[in-house]
């Protein structure tokens, strides 16, 4: 039978399925019904756990001898396989087809996998495990959902968050769950029962590589010159990729040329703000820097970063390449008003 994520945790109280199928877009999701069925099965006996990862050369005649008969002494035990392409291949699905539909006392068997191709989902296999077993697929968490799965998140670890400080969470993470749940965890075991607040997260930037790309482009567009500079200086020396520098240049100067546009036809600042969700915390440096910069400019510096991104992707000459980190000092320049030409 094919179950809803939300529907698990009732199944699991009235029933218990030879055979389970987690898939779909969100590997944390995906993690979290496994747990679940872990702990379930760890009530109810289950003390072993064996795990297969199907990758080039995968034995799969090993794998379906787990599923013989068990002796009398043998353990209750959860079968795992991690099937990350989807596709197990001709004997792999004659395999699973078998062993779903022949179930076999006390083993489970808990089968991982991505998003399944609509073509896969229509294969032998995998209607087995649907008439035999549980298939449940994880869907991506849609933007307008984001800030709510969040503040449930939040309540797992124990945690409050406003509104605001989930939105920057979720800017600055650009709405991967896996990194949103490691930061909350870390706001878990640090909050001693505080409020996570935009200061704290805030703080975050200052204290994690993986935020300060993020950080720099703010400062860019608050129109700090000096700490813009030095933090282009600092991710320099650590090694960063400038391709990822490049990425979320490239997202907030789309997206600054875009409200530009609007204001520049005529639409009030704060009706583009607000349509353009941007919230309280960041709505000061963005108006600043929409009155500081015109539309001509915004789409300069966004053509720019497109020729930046030719030239990281080896698409120009080697001496502009060489200068790549000159090049961004520049479009700092230009964004913090300095310099006209972009």
């Amino acid at each position: 039978m094919q179950l809803k994520l939300h529907e698990l945790n009732s199944h699991f109280k009235t029933d218990l399925a030879p055979v389970y199928l987690f898939h779909g877009a969100e590997p944390l999701l995906i993690e979290d019904s496994a747990n679940l069925l872990r702990q379930v099965l760890k009530q109810k006996g289950f003390a072993e756990r064996i795990i297969f990862t199907m990758e080039a050369g995968f034995d799969w005649p090993r794998f379906a001898g787990e599923f013989d008969s068990m002796s009398l002494f043998a353990q209750q035990k959860l079968i795992e396989l991690r099937l990350p392409t989807g596709k197990p291949g001709t004997k792999g699905a004659e395999i699973l087809a078998e062993i779903a539909a022949n179930s076999v006392a006390d083993t489970v068997l808990l089968i991982l996998a991505g998003k399944l191709e609509a073509g896969v989902k229509n294969t032998k296999w995998v209607k087995s495990i649907s008439q035999h077993g549980v298939m449940v697929e994880h869907y991506a968490v849609l933007p307008n959902q984001l800030l709510s799965w969040i503040s449930n998140r939040a309540r797992h670890y124990q945690l409050s968050i406003n509104n605001d400080a989930s939105r920057l969470l979720a800017y600055y993470l650009e709405g991967n769950l896996l990194a949103i749940d490691q930061e909350l965890k870390k706001f878990a075991l640090v909050s001693e029962g505080e409020s996570v607040t935009i200061q704290m997260i805030q703080q975050g930037v200052e204290d994690s590589a993986r935020f300060s790309i993020y950080a720099l482009i703010d400062s860019a567009i608050a129109g700090n010159l000096r700490r813009a500079l030095r933090m282009l200086t600092s991710l320099r020396s650590e090694g960063t990729e400038p391709v990822l520098i490049n990425w979320a240049l490239a997202r907030e100067t789309r997206s600054l040329l875009e409200m530009s546009s609007d204001i520049d036809q005529g639409k009030h600042i704060s009706q583009v703000l607000k349509q353009y969700r941007v919230w309280n915390n960041r709505a000061g440096i963005v108006e600043s820097a929409l009155r500081r910069l015109t539309v001509a400019q915004w789409r300069q510096v966004h053509r720019r970063a497109a020729t930046m991104d030719r030239m990281i992707k080896g698409r120009e000459s080697t001496t502009m390449k060489a200068d790549i980190w000159t090049e961004y000092e520049r479009i700092i320049a230009c964004l913090c008003g300095v310099t006209t030409t972009c």
